[in-house]
């Protein structure tokens, strides 16, 4: 009966262990900065997003078309 209550108390740490894990993932800055770009992203964009790891958008000024990448540097491309 001893070694039961053991092997139990071990699994709900391993399991609460398991779910920081996650909730940390979830709350880097990284997986925090990706919520932030979706939530300003059109429902188009977002797909593209999703879909292709990038997302187009027309220059306000210009007009020009740029395509954005994910990624952290030389991300940005004219045109698709």
């Amino acid at each position: 009966m001893h070694r039961i209550g053991k092997d139990r108390d071990h699994s709900r740490f391993k399991c609460v262990r398991a779910l920081f894990a996650t909730i940390r993932a979830q709350n880097d800055p990284e997986a925090r900065g990706r919520r932030l770009l979706r939530e300003w992203l059109s429902s188009r964009q977002r797909e593209q997003f999703d879909a292709d790891r990038c997302f187009d958008v027309i220059g306000g000024d210009t007009g020009a078309r740029y395509r954005i990448h994910y990624g952290t540097s030389a991300n940005i491309r004219n045109g698709p």
